[in-house]
């Protein structure tokens, strides 16, 4: 084999691997935003599992006390049932938009996935 033809593939050979370590260095930058985001998720999550939680005990607590005074009082009665459509409103809404991004954050772990899988199989090949 000539030299030229020698010097020619460690020439490739090392563009090869500088590629490879950069793309490495970005999968490690876009999984650590995504640990970020998802651990951030985690904990938006978890409050407003705590927050739903705690307007579920309010809302029944509410129910009971104002269910005696929807007997002695039609008005507020009217007025009650609304705040509690209201809340219920709130808590679907949050639910629906914590579920949107609870989607996003599961593409990008999918995508992330693949991208592992692709740095799997280009260090088994380069080995």
């Amino acid at each position: 084999m000539s030299t030229d033809r020698f010097t020619e593939i460690l020439n490739y050979l090392a563009a090869m691997s500088r590629d490879v370590g950069e793309f490495r260095q970005e999968f490690r930058q876009h999984r650590q935003e995504f640990l970020d985001s998802r651990q951030e998720f985690q904990q938006h999550r978890q409050e407003f599992l705590e927050f739903r939680q705690e307007t579920q005990q309010e809302s029944r607590l509410l129910r009971q006390e104002f269910g005696q005074f929807r007997l002695e009082f039609g008005q507020f009665r009217i007025e009650t049932g609304e705040r509690f459509t209201k809340l219920e409103r709130e808590v679907k809404q949050t639910t629906r938009r914590l579920d949107r991004i609870e989607s996003v954050l599961l593409v990008g772990r999918a995508d992330i996935d693949e991208l592992q899988e692709r740095v799997t199989a280009l260090e088994e090949k380069q080995a």
